[in-house]
């Protein structure tokens, strides 16, 4: 049974793929997409700082600024600690497909699409 090319991976699979993260995307591919996906970030957070910094001394509006610029600035966290953790990823993905190969009977596939459906 190929595992990462049943319906349910291959979405997973799309969506990775269009951030830049799926594990087996070419290289050139996967910075490209990261440094769009950087830029659109940053090209938010810019002007939230910039208001933040005129915002200065005014406590309602710096308040206002802080939740936005916090939840861009974990997601480019969360963003690159997935990044520098594609080696670990990768494995991730070999060590599921080796199990998915590993399924002989059919009783066992069965539970194993009904599990993947559960999820999806």
């Amino acid at each position: 049974m190929d595992i990462l090319q049943n319906r349910h991976f291959t979405n997973y699979k799309f969506i990775f793929t269009c951030y830049g993260q799926w594990p087996y995307q070419p290289r050139f591919q996967k910075n490209c997409l990261r440094f769009l996906i950087t830029m659109g970030v940053l090209s938010i957070l810019t002007p939230k700082t910039i208001r933040f910094i005129e915002y200065f001394g005014n406590i309602d509006g710096m308040i206002q600024c802080i939740p936005m610029i916090g939840v861009h600035l974990l997601g480019l966290v969360k963003y690159y600690n997935y990044t520098f953790n594609y080696k670990s990823i990768r494995r991730l993905f070999s060590l599921i497909e080796r199990d998915g190969e590993a399924l002989k009977n059919e009783e066992d596939k069965q539970i194993m699409e009904r599990w993947l459906a559960r999820f999806a």
